[in-house]
Formats: C-alpha cells, structure tokens, sequence
C-alpha cells in the first residue's frame, strides 16, 4: 500500500512531464521504428532458441506507445503443423511489474476459430516459480492437432497452473472445461496396451470436465459426456499420481497408480457401438455399466473390477 501512494504522488507531481513523454514516446514508436526488421529479428531468434521445432512468421509487426507488441496474420508451426492467428498482442503486466511481480499477459485472437488468454508470471514458490494462467473462449475442437482422435464442436476451458520451468517437480493445476452444445465424435483408432480402439462415431450433447492437482496426486473430480437423456452418457472420476521422469536427459511427466470410476448409461446406443460396449458385458446391470478401473502406468495393461 506505501509503494502505491508513492507511486500516485510521483504521478501526480509530474504529470506533464509523463503526458510529454507519452506523447514523445507515441511519435518514435509511430514513425522512427524500423517494424520489419524487428520482426524478421524476432522470428528467427524463435527459430533458433526452440532448434527450428516452432516456425514463426509475421505479415504485420507494431509496437503501441503502451509497449504492447502485436504481431497480424501470423502462422506458428510445429512439426509440420501449422497454426493461423489473426493477431497477437504482448503486453506487460504493468501495475504487477512495478511491485517487482513481472508479469506477461498473451492475447490470441482467432486462433482455432476461437480466443485465447495466457497470463505468465512470477510466483513465490521456489518449488513452481511461475504461474501460468490460460483462458480458451470458443476453442474448435475441429482444428485442434489431435492425434489419434478427431473431435467436432467447441469449448472454452479455464486451465490456472502452478510449474517448474525445469521440471524438476510436478505442476499444480486446476482445469475446468464447459462445452453446452453438442459434441460429436468421428470415428477414430486408439492406442492401447489392449491393442488400437476402434472409436465408432457418437454424439454427446454437453463436455463437462473438472479436474485438479495438489500434492502430485491428479484428481479429476468430474469427466462428464452427455447427460442422462443421450443415447450414450459417459461419466468418469478418480485419482492418478504424477511423477517427474527422467528420459534421454529431459524431464518428462507421466503417470502412475491411476484409479478410475467409470459409469455409463447406455440408452440407445447406436448399432456401431454395441460390440464395443459388449466387451463392458460383465459390468451391465440393465442399461448401466459400472466399473472401477485401475493401473501402474499408462503403458500397462489395466485392471477392471465392479
């Protein structure tokens, strides 16, 4: 609170000299900087520190008198998947930045025909030191690079996590997901440790997820597809354990000791999912399968019990 009264009175005892710097600062920025350069310069030097894995290229670079930089019709590729935004605008986190919190906040727009928001910034934990905020507003599922499945509609998600640049320890997360219209799922292979899944085609009218992490411990506390009136309704909770493991001298995450419940209500479920459903014979009752579903690993065939 003192740093902030200092700052209001520095302001309000020179505020010509900072309306003329303003002023001054707008005209250079406006007229003086060399914009293709600096984004020729900032295109390559993503290529270089990411090893030419992300390609960056800008049509439009600016800098407003406000120090946020904006790239237009911009194309970011990874491993030889391409992603269009229409625009992406930089800023500092200024007020934070002043109290030595420095900050960033990301805004992408038209980016999978939806918005996204990511807010960067240092945290006080020496074990997560950054905290790493997105927020997805009409996400298409459509254009997302899935790979082994291909998914229609749209979602918005609000995903608040606590990491280790290093990853020398497991991130802290919190994910909420809320689809209200109607998903559809085209049919798609799977890998398994059963073999590959043949995933038929389903619609579900709603996605609804909440998940979080605390102690290296992912509780996903709803996983829900459908309702209860679908054909075909999905609903999925339980815990996993994340782990920090060391491969080919990099830090990766993976999972442990999951342990899921799984209900699903099964209606009229549609002609190409009944031999799916009728490998779940042993866990019917009626028009509802429940089982629990557990394992060490992801790559270990898992364990079904009622």
């Amino acid at each position: 609170m003192f740093i902030l009264k200092n700052l209001f009175s520095i302001i309000k005892n020179n505020k010509y000299l900072i309306i003329l710097g303003l002023g001054l600062t707008f005209l250079f920025v406006t007229l003086l900087l060399p914009y293709q350069d600096i984004n020729t310069y900032i295109s390559s030097q993503i290529n270089t520190y990411t090893n030419g894995k992300v390609q960056f290229t800008a049509k439009k670079f600016l800098i407003s008198p406000f120090m946020e930089l904006q790239f237009m019709d911009s194309i970011t590729s990874y491993k030889k998947i391409e992603v269009p935004i229409k625009k992406i605008a930089i800023k500092p986190l200024w007020l934070q930045s002043l109290l030595l919190n420095f900050g960033i906040e990301v805004n992408a727009h038209s980016i999978f025909e939806g918005n996204i928001q990511l807010v960067v910034k240092k945290n006080k934990s020496k074990k997560h030191p950054l905290a790493f905020n997105a927020y997805l507003q009409n996400i298409s599922l459509e254009k997302l690079p899935l790979p082994f499945i291909k998914l229609h509609g749209k979602i918005s998600a609000n995903i608040k996590t606590l990491i280790n640049p290093h990853w020398l320890y497991a991130p802290n997360i919190y994910l909420e997901v809320i689809n209200n219209k109607k998903i559809q799922v085209f049919r798609s292979k799977i890998p398994s440790p059963f073999g590959p899944i043949q995933i038929p085609l389903i619609h579900f009218s709603k996605l609804k997820i909440k998940a979080a992490t605390q102690k290296e411990v992912l509780n996903i506390q709803n996983l829900e597809l459908g309702s209860s009136t679908d054909a075909l309704y999905i609903k999925i909770a339980g815990t996993a354990a994340l782990t920090i493991k060391k491969q080919r001298r990099k830090n990766t995450l993976s999972i442990k000791n999951y342990k899921l419940s799984v209900y699903i209500k099964a209606q009229q479920p549609p002609p190409s999912w009944k031999s799916l459903l009728a490998l779940l014979d042993n866990y019917k009752t009626g028009n509802v399968y429940q089982f629990h579903i557990k394992g060490n690993s992801l790559n270990a065939i898992p364990e079904l019990t009622r």
